[in-house]
Protein backbone atom coordinates (compact mmCIF):
# COMPACT_ATOMS: atom_id res chain seq x y z
CA UNK A 1 0.00 0.00 0.00
CA UNK A 2 2.80 2.50 0.84
CA UNK A 3 5.85 2.97 -1.36
CA UNK A 4 8.92 4.96 -0.23
CA UNK A 5 11.21 7.08 -2.42
CA UNK A 6 14.09 9.51 -1.82
CA UNK A 7 14.78 12.71 -3.77
CA UNK A 8 17.88 14.82 -4.15
CA UNK A 9 17.92 18.61 -4.02
CA UNK A 10 17.89 19.07 -7.79
CA UNK A 11 14.67 17.03 -8.17
CA UNK A 12 12.55 18.73 -5.50
CA UNK A 13 11.03 21.50 -7.62
CA UNK A 14 9.91 19.21 -10.43
CA UNK A 15 8.58 16.58 -8.00
CA UNK A 16 6.30 18.98 -6.14
CA UNK A 17 5.06 20.63 -9.33
CA UNK A 18 4.29 17.20 -10.79
CA UNK A 19 2.48 15.99 -7.65
CA UNK A 20 0.51 19.24 -7.46
CA UNK A 21 -0.33 18.99 -11.17
CA UNK A 22 1.14 22.39 -11.95
CA UNK A 23 1.17 23.19 -15.66
CA UNK A 24 4.72 24.61 -15.66
CA UNK A 25 6.54 21.49 -14.49
CA UNK A 26 8.58 21.65 -17.69
CA UNK A 27 7.95 18.13 -18.99
CA UNK A 28 5.31 15.62 -19.99
CA UNK A 29 3.98 13.54 -17.13
CA UNK A 30 5.62 10.11 -17.12
CA UNK A 31 2.42 8.55 -15.76
CA UNK A 32 0.37 8.21 -18.92
CA UNK A 33 -2.66 6.98 -16.98
CA UNK A 34 -3.39 10.50 -15.70
CA UNK A 35 -6.88 11.54 -16.80
CA UNK A 36 -6.89 15.38 -17.03
CA UNK A 37 -10.70 15.43 -16.94
CA UNK A 38 -10.56 14.06 -13.35
CA UNK A 39 -7.67 16.16 -12.05
CA UNK A 40 -10.19 18.55 -10.47
CA UNK A 41 -11.10 15.71 -8.07
CA UNK A 42 -7.58 15.74 -6.56
CA UNK A 43 -7.32 17.42 -3.15
CA UNK A 44 -4.61 18.56 -0.73
CA UNK A 45 -4.29 17.71 2.93
CA UNK A 46 -1.30 20.06 2.97
CA UNK A 47 0.03 22.23 0.16
CA UNK A 48 3.76 22.90 -0.08
CA UNK A 49 6.35 24.17 -2.56
CA UNK A 50 10.11 23.98 -3.11
CA UNK A 51 10.41 27.24 -1.17
CA UNK A 52 8.82 25.53 1.87
CA UNK A 53 11.46 22.81 1.61
CA UNK A 54 14.25 25.40 1.57
CA UNK A 55 12.72 27.18 4.58
CA UNK A 56 12.62 23.93 6.56
CA UNK A 57 16.19 23.02 5.58
CA UNK A 58 17.37 26.39 6.93
CA UNK A 59 15.89 25.46 10.32
CA UNK A 60 17.75 22.16 10.75
CA UNK A 61 21.41 21.21 10.71
CA UNK A 62 22.98 19.33 7.80
CA UNK A 63 26.57 18.21 7.47
CA UNK A 64 26.36 18.81 3.72
CA UNK A 65 23.65 20.00 1.35
CA UNK A 66 24.61 19.54 -2.28
CA UNK A 67 22.61 18.86 -5.40
CA UNK A 68 23.24 15.16 -4.91
CA UNK A 69 22.11 15.17 -1.25
CA UNK A 70 18.77 13.61 -0.24
CA UNK A 71 16.71 16.49 1.13
CA UNK A 72 13.16 15.20 0.55
CA UNK A 73 11.48 11.80 0.86
CA UNK A 74 8.05 10.57 -0.13
CA UNK A 75 5.53 7.96 0.91
CA UNK A 76 2.99 7.08 -1.79
CA UNK A 77 0.00 5.54 -0.01
CA UNK A 78 -2.55 3.68 -2.17
CA UNK A 79 -6.17 3.17 -1.08
CA UNK A 80 -6.58 -0.55 -0.18
CA UNK A 81 -9.13 -2.47 -2.22
CA UNK A 82 -11.16 -3.34 0.89
CA UNK A 83 -11.73 0.30 1.86
CA UNK A 84 -15.03 1.56 0.45
CA UNK A 85 -15.16 4.70 -1.68
CA UNK A 86 -17.23 6.43 1.01
CA UNK A 87 -14.38 5.84 3.49
CA UNK A 88 -11.57 7.00 1.17
CA UNK A 89 -11.27 10.49 2.69
CA UNK A 90 -11.30 9.08 6.21
CA UNK A 91 -8.55 6.66 5.24
CA UNK A 92 -6.28 9.28 3.68
CA UNK A 93 -6.88 11.76 6.52
CA UNK A 94 -5.95 9.07 9.05
CA UNK A 95 -2.80 8.12 7.10
CA UNK A 96 -1.86 11.81 6.89
CA UNK A 97 -2.29 12.35 10.65
CA UNK A 98 -0.31 9.18 11.41
CA UNK A 99 2.63 10.45 9.38
CA UNK A 100 2.44 13.92 10.93
CA UNK A 101 3.01 12.20 14.30
CA UNK A 102 5.60 9.79 12.94
CA UNK A 103 7.66 12.18 10.83
CA UNK A 104 7.10 15.45 12.68
CA UNK A 105 4.47 18.01 11.75
CA UNK A 106 7.05 20.63 10.69
CA UNK A 107 8.78 18.16 8.38
CA UNK A 108 5.71 17.29 6.28
CA UNK A 109 5.79 19.69 3.33
CA UNK A 110 3.12 18.47 0.92
CA UNK A 111 0.31 15.89 0.96
CA UNK A 112 -1.96 15.50 -2.06
CA UNK A 113 -4.51 12.80 -2.93
CA UNK A 114 -4.63 11.87 -6.64
CA UNK A 115 -8.03 10.79 -7.88
CA UNK A 116 -7.12 11.17 -11.56
CA UNK A 117 -5.26 7.86 -11.96
CA UNK A 118 -6.26 4.19 -11.96
CA UNK A 119 -6.18 3.86 -8.15
CA UNK A 120 -6.67 6.67 -5.58
CA UNK A 121 -3.39 7.36 -3.73
CA UNK A 122 -1.69 10.02 -1.62
CA UNK A 123 1.79 11.49 -2.19
CA UNK A 124 3.20 12.73 1.12
CA UNK A 125 6.52 14.59 0.83
CA UNK A 126 8.64 15.32 3.90
CA UNK A 127 12.09 16.47 4.99
CA UNK A 128 13.78 13.45 6.68
CA UNK A 129 14.80 14.89 10.03
CA UNK A 130 16.25 13.16 13.11
CA UNK A 131 16.61 14.62 16.59
CA UNK A 132 19.69 14.05 18.80
CA UNK A 133 21.10 15.48 21.99
CA UNK A 134 24.46 16.25 20.40
CA UNK A 135 26.12 16.78 17.02
CA UNK A 136 29.33 15.01 16.10
CA UNK A 137 32.26 17.26 15.26
CA UNK A 138 34.14 14.53 13.39
CA UNK A 139 33.19 16.23 10.12
CA UNK A 140 32.40 19.90 9.55
CA UNK A 141 33.56 20.67 13.09
CA UNK A 142 33.58 24.42 12.57
CA UNK A 143 30.02 24.43 11.21
CA UNK A 144 28.87 22.21 14.08
CA UNK A 145 30.34 24.56 16.69
CA UNK A 146 28.79 27.60 14.99
CA UNK A 147 25.40 25.87 14.97
CA UNK A 148 25.63 24.99 18.66
CA UNK A 149 26.27 28.64 19.51
CA UNK A 150 22.87 29.65 18.11
CA UNK A 151 20.83 26.52 18.90
CA UNK A 152 20.11 24.47 21.99
CA UNK A 153 19.75 20.69 22.25
CA UNK A 154 18.00 18.57 21.23
CA UNK A 155 19.26 19.29 17.72
CA UNK A 156 17.30 18.66 14.52
CA UNK A 157 19.44 17.17 11.78
CA UNK A 158 18.92 16.15 8.13
CA UNK A 159 19.61 12.44 7.63
CA UNK A 160 17.32 10.21 5.57
CA UNK A 161 19.18 6.94 6.09
CA UNK A 162 18.84 7.27 9.87
CA UNK A 163 15.20 8.42 9.82
CA UNK A 164 13.86 5.84 7.35
CA UNK A 165 15.92 2.72 7.96
CA UNK A 166 15.06 -0.98 7.65
CA UNK A 167 13.78 -1.18 11.22
CA UNK A 168 11.44 1.76 10.60
CA UNK A 169 10.08 0.26 7.36
CA UNK A 170 9.65 -3.17 8.95
CA UNK A 171 7.14 -1.79 11.47
CA UNK A 172 5.63 0.99 9.35
CA UNK A 173 2.68 -0.85 7.77
CA UNK A 174 1.56 -2.57 10.98
CA UNK A 175 1.62 0.69 12.91
CA UNK A 176 -0.16 2.55 10.12
CA UNK A 177 -2.78 -0.21 9.88
CA UNK A 178 -3.46 -0.04 13.64
CA UNK A 179 -3.85 3.74 13.49
CA UNK A 180 -6.16 3.70 10.47
CA UNK A 181 -8.29 0.94 12.00
CA UNK A 182 -9.16 3.21 14.93
CA UNK A 183 -10.52 5.82 12.52
CA UNK A 184 -12.29 3.49 10.08
CA UNK A 185 -13.69 1.10 12.65
CA UNK A 186 -12.47 -1.92 10.69
CA UNK A 187 -9.16 -3.44 9.58
CA UNK A 188 -8.00 -2.34 6.14
CA UNK A 189 -5.67 -4.47 4.01
CA UNK A 190 -2.75 -2.09 4.41
CA UNK A 191 0.14 -4.51 3.92
CA UNK A 192 0.37 -5.68 0.33
CA UNK A 193 3.94 -6.96 0.25
CA UNK A 194 5.46 -3.70 -0.96
CA UNK A 195 7.84 -3.54 1.99
CA UNK A 196 7.71 -7.15 3.14
CA UNK A 197 9.87 -8.10 0.13
CA UNK A 198 12.01 -5.00 0.08
CA UNK A 199 11.57 -1.56 -1.42
CA UNK A 200 9.36 -1.56 -4.49
CA UNK A 201 8.62 1.18 -6.97
CA UNK A 202 5.28 2.78 -7.81
CA UNK A 203 5.62 1.23 -11.27
CA UNK A 204 5.87 -2.27 -9.80
CA UNK A 205 2.76 -1.65 -7.71
CA UNK A 206 0.89 -0.43 -10.81
CA UNK A 207 1.95 -3.61 -12.60
CA UNK A 208 0.39 -5.63 -9.78
CA UNK A 209 -2.86 -3.66 -10.21
CA UNK A 210 -2.91 -4.38 -13.94
CA UNK A 211 -2.21 -8.07 -13.37
CA UNK A 212 -5.11 -8.20 -10.88
CA UNK A 213 -7.38 -6.60 -13.52
CA UNK A 214 -6.30 -9.24 -16.02
CA UNK A 215 -7.11 -12.04 -13.54
CA UNK A 216 -10.51 -10.48 -12.88
CA UNK A 217 -11.31 -10.24 -16.59
CA UNK A 218 -10.13 -13.82 -17.12
CA UNK A 219 -12.57 -14.93 -14.39
CA UNK A 220 -15.41 -13.07 -16.13
CA UNK A 221 -14.36 -14.58 -19.45
CA UNK A 222 -14.36 -18.07 -17.95
CA UNK A 223 -17.89 -17.45 -16.61
CA UNK A 224 -19.10 -16.30 -20.02
CA UNK A 225 -17.59 -19.32 -21.71
CA UNK A 226 -19.27 -21.58 -19.15
CA UNK A 227 -22.59 -19.86 -19.89
CA UNK A 228 -21.99 -20.41 -23.59
CA UNK A 229 -21.40 -24.11 -22.95
CA UNK A 230 -24.68 -24.31 -21.00
CA UNK A 231 -26.45 -22.55 -23.87
CA UNK A 232 -25.12 -25.07 -26.35
CA UNK A 233 -26.26 -27.95 -24.15
CA UNK A 234 -29.75 -26.48 -23.73
CA UNK A 235 -30.04 -25.76 -27.46
CA UNK A 236 -29.19 -29.36 -28.31
CA UNK A 237 -31.59 -30.67 -25.65
CA UNK A 238 -34.48 -28.66 -27.10
CA UNK A 239 -33.65 -29.56 -30.70
CA UNK A 240 -32.96 -25.93 -31.67
CA UNK A 241 -30.14 -24.37 -33.63
CA UNK A 242 -27.82 -21.61 -32.49
CA UNK A 243 -29.41 -19.34 -35.07
CA UNK A 244 -32.75 -19.70 -33.29
CA UNK A 245 -31.40 -18.21 -30.08
CA UNK A 246 -29.37 -15.22 -31.30
CA UNK A 247 -26.02 -15.86 -29.57
CA UNK A 248 -24.33 -12.85 -31.20
CA UNK A 249 -24.45 -10.61 -28.07
CA UNK A 250 -22.79 -13.22 -25.87
CA UNK A 251 -20.10 -13.86 -28.47
CA UNK A 252 -19.56 -10.09 -28.79
CA UNK A 253 -19.11 -9.79 -25.03
CA UNK A 254 -16.49 -12.56 -25.03
CA UNK A 255 -14.68 -10.93 -27.96
CA UNK A 256 -14.70 -7.58 -26.12
CA UNK A 257 -13.18 -9.12 -23.01
CA UNK A 258 -10.50 -10.90 -25.02
CA UNK A 259 -9.68 -7.60 -26.74
CA UNK A 260 -9.45 -5.75 -23.39
CA UNK A 261 -7.22 -8.48 -21.99
CA UNK A 262 -4.89 -8.09 -24.97
CA UNK A 263 -4.65 -4.35 -24.31
CA UNK A 264 -3.83 -4.93 -20.64
CA UNK A 265 -1.08 -7.39 -21.54
CA UNK A 266 0.40 -4.85 -23.97
CA UNK A 267 0.44 -2.28 -21.18
CA UNK A 268 2.40 -4.65 -18.93
CA UNK A 269 4.83 -5.43 -21.74
CA UNK A 270 5.73 -1.77 -22.21
CA UNK A 271 6.98 -1.34 -18.64
CA UNK A 272 3.68 -1.47 -16.83
CA UNK A 273 2.16 1.94 -17.49
CA UNK A 274 -1.61 2.18 -16.96
CA UNK A 275 -4.26 3.27 -19.43
CA UNK A 276 -3.64 6.00 -22.00
CA UNK A 277 -6.41 7.55 -24.06
CA UNK A 278 -5.43 5.41 -27.04
CA UNK A 279 -5.61 2.31 -24.82
CA UNK A 280 -9.17 3.19 -23.86
CA UNK A 281 -10.09 3.56 -27.55
CA UNK A 282 -8.56 0.16 -28.30
CA UNK A 283 -10.64 -1.42 -25.54
CA UNK A 284 -13.75 -0.01 -27.23
CA UNK A 285 -12.71 -1.47 -30.57
CA UNK A 286 -14.95 -4.54 -30.06
CA UNK A 287 -18.09 -3.12 -28.43
CA UNK A 288 -20.64 -5.25 -26.61
CA UNK A 289 -23.93 -5.03 -28.45
CA UNK A 290 -26.85 -6.00 -26.14
CA UNK A 291 -28.93 -7.20 -29.07
CA UNK A 292 -28.91 -7.33 -32.86
CA UNK A 293 -32.50 -8.45 -33.04
CA UNK A 294 -34.71 -6.80 -35.61
CA UNK A 295 -38.34 -5.96 -35.15
CA UNK A 296 -38.06 -5.40 -31.40
CA UNK A 297 -39.25 -2.04 -30.16
CA UNK A 298 -36.99 -0.84 -27.30
CA UNK A 299 -38.72 1.44 -24.78
CA UNK A 300 -37.04 3.50 -22.02
CA UNK A 301 -39.22 2.68 -19.02
CA UNK A 302 -40.54 -0.18 -16.92
CA UNK A 303 -43.39 -2.62 -17.35
CA UNK A 304 -45.02 -1.25 -14.20
CA UNK A 305 -45.66 2.02 -16.05
CA UNK A 306 -46.42 0.50 -19.45
CA UNK A 307 -49.79 0.61 -21.18
CA UNK A 308 -50.04 -3.14 -21.79
CA UNK A 309 -52.56 -4.37 -24.36
CA UNK A 310 -55.39 -6.45 -22.94
CA UNK A 311 -54.61 -9.30 -25.34
CA UNK A 312 -50.86 -9.48 -24.63
CA UNK A 313 -48.13 -11.84 -23.47
CA UNK A 314 -45.99 -10.57 -20.59
CA UNK A 315 -42.59 -12.00 -19.60
CA UNK A 316 -41.97 -12.08 -15.82
CA UNK A 317 -38.75 -13.01 -14.01
CA UNK A 318 -39.20 -14.81 -10.65
CA UNK A 319 -36.71 -15.83 -8.00
CA UNK A 320 -36.13 -19.54 -7.46
CA UNK A 321 -34.84 -20.05 -3.90
CA UNK A 322 -33.23 -16.72 -2.97
CA UNK A 323 -36.06 -14.35 -2.09
CA UNK A 324 -35.70 -10.85 -3.49
CA UNK A 325 -37.82 -8.06 -4.89
CA UNK A 326 -39.09 -8.96 -8.36
CA UNK A 327 -38.44 -6.67 -11.34
CA UNK A 328 -42.16 -6.70 -12.23
CA UNK A 329 -43.41 -6.64 -8.63
CA UNK A 330 -45.41 -3.41 -8.96
CA UNK A 331 -47.20 -4.81 -11.99
CA UNK A 332 -48.05 -8.08 -10.21
CA UNK A 333 -49.20 -6.59 -6.91
CA UNK A 334 -51.84 -4.47 -8.64
CA UNK A 335 -53.75 -7.48 -10.00
CA UNK A 336 -55.29 -10.05 -7.61
CA UNK A 337 -55.69 -12.79 -10.21
CA UNK A 338 -52.12 -12.28 -11.44
CA UNK A 339 -50.81 -12.41 -7.86
CA UNK A 340 -52.44 -15.80 -7.30
CA UNK A 341 -51.16 -17.12 -10.63
CA UNK A 342 -47.63 -15.89 -9.93
CA UNK A 343 -47.54 -17.41 -6.42
CA UNK A 344 -48.67 -20.75 -7.83
CA UNK A 345 -45.77 -20.72 -10.31
CA UNK A 346 -43.30 -19.71 -7.59
CA UNK A 347 -44.34 -22.70 -5.46
CA UNK A 348 -44.01 -25.13 -8.35
CA UNK A 349 -40.72 -26.89 -9.17
CA UNK A 350 -40.88 -25.63 -12.77
CA UNK A 351 -38.07 -23.30 -13.89
CA UNK A 352 -40.25 -21.92 -16.71
CA UNK A 353 -44.02 -21.79 -17.14
CA UNK A 354 -46.81 -20.24 -19.21
CA UNK A 355 -50.04 -19.27 -17.44
CA UNK A 356 -53.16 -17.33 -18.38
CA UNK A 357 -54.68 -14.66 -16.15
CA UNK A 358 -57.69 -12.88 -17.57
CA UNK A 359 -57.20 -12.41 -21.30
CA UNK A 360 -53.42 -12.12 -20.99
CA UNK A 361 -50.74 -14.77 -21.24
CA UNK A 362 -47.87 -14.64 -18.71
CA UNK A 363 -44.49 -16.18 -19.52
CA UNK A 364 -42.50 -16.98 -16.36
CA UNK A 365 -38.87 -17.94 -15.84
CA UNK A 366 -36.95 -18.37 -12.56
CA UNK A 367 -33.45 -17.01 -11.89
CA UNK A 368 -31.15 -16.71 -8.90
CA UNK A 369 -28.08 -16.17 -11.12
CA UNK A 370 -27.14 -15.25 -14.65
CA UNK A 371 -26.46 -18.87 -15.52
CA UNK A 372 -29.83 -20.04 -14.19
CA UNK A 373 -31.56 -17.20 -16.07
CA UNK A 374 -30.09 -18.45 -19.35
CA UNK A 375 -31.11 -22.06 -18.64
CA UNK A 376 -34.66 -21.07 -17.59
CA UNK A 377 -35.11 -18.84 -20.63
CA UNK A 378 -34.13 -21.73 -22.88
CA UNK A 379 -36.84 -23.87 -21.26
CA UNK A 380 -39.33 -21.01 -21.66
CA UNK A 381 -38.45 -20.76 -25.37
CA UNK A 382 -39.34 -24.43 -25.80
CA UNK A 383 -42.70 -23.90 -24.08
CA UNK A 384 -43.42 -20.85 -26.23
CA UNK A 385 -42.88 -22.82 -29.45
CA UNK A 386 -45.56 -25.29 -28.39
CA UNK A 387 -48.03 -22.63 -27.17
CA UNK A 388 -50.70 -22.07 -29.84
CA UNK A 389 -52.34 -19.29 -27.82
CA UNK A 390 -49.19 -17.16 -28.15
CA UNK A 391 -49.79 -16.43 -31.83
CA UNK A 392 -50.84 -12.89 -32.62
CA UNK A 393 -50.07 -11.48 -29.18
CA UNK A 394 -47.68 -8.58 -28.60
CA UNK A 395 -45.00 -9.66 -26.12
CA UNK A 396 -44.01 -7.24 -23.36
CA UNK A 397 -40.65 -7.80 -21.69
CA UNK A 398 -38.51 -5.87 -19.23
CA UNK A 399 -34.76 -6.35 -18.72
CA UNK A 400 -34.47 -8.83 -15.85
CA UNK A 401 -32.32 -8.45 -12.72
CA UNK A 402 -30.40 -11.63 -13.60
CA UNK A 403 -30.64 -11.50 -17.39
CA UNK A 404 -27.04 -10.24 -17.55
CA UNK A 405 -26.61 -10.51 -21.32
CA UNK A 406 -30.03 -9.39 -22.53
CA UNK A 407 -30.65 -13.02 -23.50
CA UNK A 408 -34.43 -12.92 -22.98
CA UNK A 409 -34.68 -10.19 -25.57
CA UNK A 410 -32.72 -12.30 -28.05
CA UNK A 411 -34.86 -15.38 -27.44
CA UNK A 412 -37.83 -13.39 -28.72
CA UNK A 413 -36.21 -12.57 -32.06
CA UNK A 414 -36.88 -16.13 -33.22
CA UNK A 415 -40.66 -15.60 -32.85
CA UNK A 416 -42.98 -13.77 -35.24
CA UNK A 417 -44.69 -11.80 -32.45
CA UNK A 418 -44.20 -8.02 -32.15
CA UNK A 419 -42.14 -7.22 -29.05
CA UNK A 420 -41.95 -4.20 -26.74
CA UNK A 421 -38.72 -4.34 -24.73
CA UNK A 422 -38.51 -2.08 -21.66
CA UNK A 423 -34.99 -1.11 -20.61
CA UNK A 424 -35.86 0.32 -17.16
CA UNK A 425 -36.26 -1.85 -14.04
CA UNK A 426 -38.17 -1.31 -10.84
CA UNK A 427 -35.11 -2.16 -8.73
CA UNK A 428 -33.81 -5.28 -7.01
CA UNK A 429 -33.67 -4.11 -3.41
CA UNK A 430 -36.15 -3.89 -0.58
CA UNK A 431 -38.84 -6.22 0.67
CA UNK A 432 -41.96 -5.95 -1.41
CA UNK A 433 -45.45 -7.37 -1.24
CA UNK A 434 -44.68 -10.62 -3.04
CA UNK A 435 -42.11 -11.50 -0.42
CA UNK A 436 -44.55 -10.67 2.34
CA UNK A 437 -47.21 -12.88 0.73
CA UNK A 438 -44.72 -15.74 0.47
CA UNK A 439 -43.89 -15.48 4.17
CA UNK A 440 -47.54 -15.33 5.19
CA UNK A 441 -48.83 -18.15 3.03
CA UNK A 442 -48.73 -21.85 3.94
CA UNK A 443 -47.11 -23.93 1.26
Amino acid sequence: MANFEKYKARAVGHLLKHNNREADDGSEHSNKDIDPSRTALNYHLRYGTAEDVRTRLDEIFSYSIKECSVVLAEFCVTLPADVGKDDARVFFQAAFEFMLDDLGDKNVINAVVHMDEASPHMHLDFVPCVVSDDLSEATAGERVRAWKETHEPPYERLCCKEKINRRYLASFHDRLSDYVQERLGYRAGVLNGATAKGRRTVLELKNETLEAQIREKEDVLAGLQADLARLGSAIRRLGLTQGDMGLVPLMDRIAALENANGVLRDILTRNGYSYTRSDMERMKAVPHVPSRSAGINAVAGSLADAGIDGHAAVVIELYDRNKRRLPQERLISGDGELERTTLAVMRSPEKAAIRKAGDRLYLYYKADSGGQAVSSLMELAGLMRAEEDLKGRRIYIEHGAYDEYGFARNVLQSFDNPVSYYTGTSGASGGGRMNEMEKGTDK
